[in-house]
């Protein structure tokens, strides 16, 4: 008899899990293979059979099926766990290096029945009443004999061979396959199975423990514990305020010497892990009075986990609590100890005045160090671009390595070439010990300072792991994390890394300290508008440690104030009438600013600006030759037609401008030579890339040829001229100034007002939609009752918003401190009735976590934010519904003109009624989601097409501006 005799009747899935099943006692190893590959034959059933499950993705490979769409949203969140972890763990069975123990694999086979069991439930042809309701250890067979055990070598190879023997064997059932009429009969049988009124088996009722081994006993074995060892689970201490003065610690994790140095107290998901502090400390002291040494306290219910290392500063106490994405490898809680007895005062260590030779630098470097003295973990740092930052961070580093509070340091920066800039700095303070990421994750494990991009380090979070399944990096492998141009973008982006890892946080910004958002500040646990140390662009140019800027403003007036053809000068009709009219929808007689840059920058315009640079912008050499000059552009194909334009007036000049952007896969190289004063290019034409961090202190010209509307871009665009240069000029002659070179507006913007627009965390459109359609469930609800079209928008609306939900990944660590609150919305039922609390989580919380779901590229997205927006406006009769229905109405316009599309020739009617008024006004708000649907993806075709008119209407005029139609 087997645990798995219910899924003989699918014959083409019961001898894997049966196999599995007779291994676990014999070859554990071999087990878990074996249960992964059942596993991966039962999803691949659900994406054969089951058509909620079509279409497959064209990833097939396990790990991708488990976190599709169609996944996430058939399979109930409680057994999903289930799956992960038997994937997992059967991953660690071919590739890992450590023991699987035969208790390790039981628990695998364990929870492979619980999805098979599930499986079972929602397809049988029999009652259900005939599954078995427990898993029954007793049935797994004991070994008959000694039993030669696969190594991993083996596994390996066997891992290999099926899954070449599977690849064929799905080929020859697609050529034996019944008909499309059979395979759909058989799907539509399917159906009909788990159309009966169920709920889940009682079998995934889990109890505490099996919370535990599911989840706590799965990041213990990702920081390298054995929750099976000996003496770790349930370890028996005395001196507890209990009748019989016994209790049992959860987990104690034991250090080389035979001495605690930690202990965990587990709490099943359900009840608030803060429940456990107390009786953890209890532990401790019990530990701490059998083995004459605390160990570090863990609390957790498996989704939130707290360190609390209340001896780290004996006699006068530790930090508090504080909440953590996992737990410490050996070698991090050993030296957690450690440091109790051997850190030193920060405040009594050197500072090198040959290496910190700024007397703002050493303030700065002892406010940190003040700071994390007095119990504080993080601080910000606000510094003028060109004041080094940098060269701060790296003594803040190497003293705090040296006193012992901190061997290893991550440095994270937003640019490749940032990294590489970052890594020369810290090599003079720190030499032999610094690893680049970017390079590869050899070594960097061992490395004294890892310097990283964002992005590359939430791909290693997420996924990179060493040899015998640990992570390459755990939460407690860094002491110190570095957060360059700490602003809000990044806050918004990236914060779940400063979550990830327990470090003390240092952040550094150029931006303004009035301008900094105030999220970022509470980040670093600062008060808003008052950072740890602050120095001023005005002060570094006051103490000679930078220069200034000389702006010039050559913005045409016509930018400013739109264009009338009956305004114009004679010598400006002439030239207004040689425009190409064509390419930018036909002859106008009247141009709004919002609409100027949907043409502006041609031929003719681009051609001046490049004169008036190559005239006026600051010369060397004698005044021969031009200065290092970075031109702004707007976007790729401007810059991209910023230097054509040169090279066609300038021929002569080769390799004299360049474009420098993400585009370009070799960018860093031309980074490298536009910082040679001697070499090409002189002009690096920049979307972005040069905008923050990179340091030519021979830029003496900054060209604004795009429209810029946040301060704090602004700020750091001019601090690339900043820095000091001796002898620019010749022998004896300093650079004194640079030059701003201005033709989009905006010094005037900022000096009239020089607040610029209001600091704040700009949500994604993909999040503000989200939050919009919130807002109409809660118009809509009360509605429901009495209103048959606002009881089907409701139904489809709630079916977009839980497909969403469904999508985000419960696994990703971003998600996991969300988990309980993302999973009471997994159930498309709970949707039906949210209460107002409801709505408060899902507009705070779970708006903003990343989903699989989208809805289509940018312009997409901006149309659907606009249906949902009418939608709202139209049900909630505000003022804004005129506004937002001639938005609509401009994009019809625009698409009218693409009837040579045949996407777009089909909805001419649709499009037609829509630009008249009375049509478009007696649109329903369902009439309005079933044009939403047809018409978003020819919003993304336009785009696909090379013009951008139809986004610019959806993003307004401030943000049209920023994305020209070239002629």
């Amino acid at each position: 008899m087997s645990n798995f005799a219910f899924l003989q009747e699918w014959p083409d899935l019961f001898p894997a899990a049966a196999l599995a099943e007779s291994y676990v006692r014999g070859d554990p190893r071999t087990a878990t293979f074996h249960a992964r590959r059942s596993l991966e034959q039962v999803v691949n059933w659900l994406f054969t059979n089951d058509p909620d499950f079509a279409p497959k993705p064209y990833d097939t490979t396990l790990n991708a099926l488990l976190r599709s769409d169609a996944y996430m949203r058939n399979v109930p969140s409680s057994v999903q766990p289930h799956a992960d972890i038997v994937r997992r763990e059967g991953n660690l069975a071919v590739h890992g290096g450590r023991e699987i123990t035969p208790q390790q694999a039981l628990a695998t086979l364990r929870d492979l029945w619980y999805f098979a069991n599930w499986f079972a439930w929602e397809y049988t042809a029999q009652e259900r009443t005939t599954l078995p309701a427990h898993f029954d250890e007793a049935l797994v067979p004991q070994p008959s004999s000694e039993v030669a055990r696969l190594t991993r070598e083996q596994v390996e190879a066997l891992s290999e061979r099926l899954s070449q023997e599977q690849a064929e064997h799905e080929t020859l059932k697609g050529q034996l396959a019944a008909s499309q009429a059979q395979l759909a009969a058989l799907q539509a049988r399917v159906k009909g199975r788990k159309a009966r009124a169920s709920v889940l088996p009682p079998s995934l009722a889990s109890s505490e423990k099996a919370t535990r081994e599911r989840l706590i006993d799965v990041l213990l074995r990702e920081a390298g514990w054995e929750p099976g060892d000996t003496n770790v689970r349930e370890y028996p201490v005395s001196g507890m305020p209990t009748g019989s003065g016994n209790g049992f610690v959860d987990y104690v994790l034991w250090g080389h010497d035979g001495l605690p140095l930690a202990l965990v107290e587990a709490k099943k998901t359900s009840v608030n892990a803060e429940d456990g502090r107390q009786q953890a400390k209890l532990y401790a002291d019990a530990l701490e009075a059998k083995f004459g040494r605390r160990p570090v306290i863990f609390y957790t219910n498996g989704i939130k986990t707290f360190l609390w290392d209340d001896a780290a500063f004996a006699p006068n106490g530790g930090y508090p609590p504080r909440e953590v994405a996992g737990f410490y490898t050996r070698d991090e809680l050993e030296l957690t100890i450690q440091r109790r007895k051997t850190r030193l005062p920060l405040t009594d260590q050197a500072i090198d005045n040959a290496v910190v030779e700024r007397v703002y630098q050493h303030k700065a470097i002892r406010a940190f160090t003040e700071r994390l003295e007095a119990r504080q973990r993080r601080g910000l740092l606000v510094m003028a671009t060109g004041t080094g930052k940098t060269r701060t961070a790296a003594p803040i580093s190497e003293l705090r390595q040296r006193a012992g509070w901190v061997k290893r340091v991550l440095f994270l920066a937003d640019r490749q070439a940032l990294v590489k800039q970052t890594v020369g700095v810290f090599k003079k303070f720190i030499p032999g010990g610094v690893h680049n990421l970017l390079d590869g994750q050899h070594g960097a494990d061992t490395a004294r300072v890892v310097v990283s991009t964002y992005h590359t380090m939430m791909n290693v979070i997420e996924s990179a792991q060493v040899e015998g399944g640990e992570k390459l990096f755990g939460p407690g492998h860094f002491d110190l994390l570095v957060v360059d141009e700490a602003h809000r973008s990044i806050y918004r982006n990236f914060s779940a890394i400063f979550a990830y890892f327990d470090a003390y946080l240092l952040g550094l910004t150029a931006t303004p300290r009035d301008e900094v958002d105030r999220n970022t500040y509470r980040l670093f646990d600062m008060e808003d508008g008052v950072p740890l140390f602050s120095y001023s662009l005005e002060e570094a140019v006051e103490g000679g440690f930078l220069v200034p800027p000389r702006g010039r403003d050559a913005t045409p007036a016509f930018l400013q104030r739109g264009i009338r053809y009956a305004d114009l000068s004679e010598e400006e009709k002439d030239e207004y009438d040689q425009i190409d009219w064509e390419e930018v929808g036909g002859r106008r007689e009247e141009i709004t600013t919002g609409e100027i840059n949907q043409w502006l920058f041609n031929k003719d315009t681009v051609d001046k600006v490049l004169r008036d640079v190559m005239e006026s912008g600051v010369k060397v050499e004698g005044g021969d030759i031009l200065g290092k000059t970075i031109v702004f552009a707007a976007n790729h194909r401007h810059a991209l037609y910023i230097v054509e334009r040169f090279e066609a007036n300038f021929p002569h000049l080769h390799n004299f401008a360049r474009v420098i952007d993400n585009y370009d896969r070799y960018a860093d190289t031309l980074i490298d030579d536009f910082s040679n004063y001697s070499k090409q290019p002189t002009i690096a034409v920049s979307v972005d890339m040069l905008d923050t961090g990179i340091d030519v202190p021979e830029v003496v010209n900054l060209v604004l040829f795009k429209v810029v509307r946040s301060k704090t871009k602004f700020m750091q665009m001019v601090g690339r001229g900043t820095r000091l240069r001796p002898e620019l000029f010749g022998p004896g002659q300093d650079k004194q100034f640079f030059n701003v070179l201005d033709y989009c507006g905006n010094l005037h913007f900022f000096s009239l007002n020089p607040d610029g627009f209001a600091s704040s965390v700009t949500e994604p459109i993909l999040q503000r939609t989200f939050k919009k359609k919130l807002e109409l469930l809660q118009v809509l609800a009360p509605r429901r009752a009495v209103d048959p079209e606002a009881l089907a928008l409701y139904g489809r609306t709630a079916d977009e918003l839980c497909a969403r939900v469904q999508g985000i990944s419960l696994h990703s660590f971003m998600v996991r401190t969300h988990r309980e609150v993302v999973e009471k919305y997994l159930e498309r039922s709970k949707w039906d009735a949210l209460t107002d609390l409801d709505h408060a989580d899902l507009a705070r919380v779970v708006s903003g976590l990343p989903s699989s779901v989208q809805t289509g590229d940018e312009g997409a997205r901006r149309f659907d934010h606009l249906i949902s927006s009418l939608q709202l406006a139209r049900i909630s009769s505000t003022r804004d519904a005129p506004k937002l229905q001639r938005r609509l109405q401009n994009i019809a316009e625009n698409l009218s003109q693409k009837a040579n599309i045949p996407d777009v020739q089909a909805q001419m009617g649709l499009l037609a009624d829509l630009q008249n008024d009375v049509q478009l006004g007696a649109m329903t708000v369902t009439d309005l989601s079933e044009l939403g649907h047809k018409l978003r993806g020819l919003v993304s075709l336009i785009d696909q097409g090379g013009s951008r008119r139809g986004v610019h209407r959806l993003r307004g005029s401030t943000d049209r501006q920023r994305h020209p139609v070239f002629p």
